[in-house]
C-alpha cells in the first residue's frame, strides 16, 4: 500500500508547524478529508489553520502531556487527532506506555470531535 503524501506539504506555513502539528494536520487529511476529492493543505482557511495551532498548543500545554510525548511528537500529533475523532486507532491502541495511553486518551477526548469541511470559496473550515 503506498504511504500517504500530503498535498501542499511543500507549503511554508506547513513546514513552519511543529512536528506535533503536523502529524496532526497528516492525520486529518488521510483520515478525514473525502476520498472523492483531492484537498491539498493549501486549502486551508486561516482561520482552520488558527484552530489546528490552538487547539495543538492547549493540547501540549499541560507538563504530563509533554512528558509523555517528548521525542514522539509527530506520532502524538496523529494519535491526537485520532482520538478526539473517535476514529479506530490513537493513543489507546497500545503503541503508548499504559499510562501515557490512558492519560493522552483522556485529555484528548475533552476537546471533543472536529469535523473539515469545504465551502464554496473553496477553503477548508472546521
Amino acid at each position: 500500500m503506498p504511504e500517504f503524501q500530503l498535498a501542499g506539504a511543500d507549503n511554508v506555513a506547513f513546514k513552519r508547524c511543529s512536528g506535533f502539528e503536523q502529524g496532526y494536520v497528516m492525520a486529518m487529511f488521510f483520515a478525514d478529508m473525502p476520498a472523492y476529492e483531492s484537498w491539498s493543505f493549501d486549502e486551508l482557511s486561516e482561520s482552520a489553520l488558527r484552530k489546528i495551532k490552538e487547539d495543538c498548543a492547549a493540547f501540549c500545554a499541560d507538563h504530563k502531556t509533554l512528558d509523555f510525548i517528548d521525542g514522539n511528537e509527530s506520532h502524538a500529533g496523529r494519535d491526537f487527532w485520532y482520538t478526539r475523532q473517535g476514529h479506530g486507532c490513537g493513543f489507546w491502541d497500545g503503541d503508548w506506555e499504559k499510562e501515557a495511553g490512558e492519560y493522552l486518551t483522556k485529555r484528548a477526548k475533552q476537546f471533543g470531535e472536529c469535523w473539515p469541511y469545504k465551502v464554496d470559496d473553496g477553503l477548508i473550515y472546521f
